[in-house]
């Protein structure tokens, strides 16, 4: 999956178990792309989820 998405400008660093690491560094480089784009989906994902009101659609504003 490749979306349209601004220049990744900014590093965001984690933990992950070395056996992952290790794991991590046998992929290709595709490979690499497209689980970092995931991992930015993802991201992307937890922060729609956290800013959502159900309000928006379930109040309207001009109600009687």
């Amino acid at each position: 999956m490749s979306l349209e998405m601004d220049k990744c400008t900014e590093q965001f660093t984690f933990r992950i178990p070395e056996i992952l690491k290790h794991d991590y560094e046998k992929l290709t480089r595709s490979q690499k792309s497209d689980m970092i784009e995931e991992l930015i989906i993802t991201i992307a994902r937890g922060i729609h989820k956290a800013n959502f009101d159900p309000e928006v659609y379930l109040k309207s504003e001009n109600s009687i």
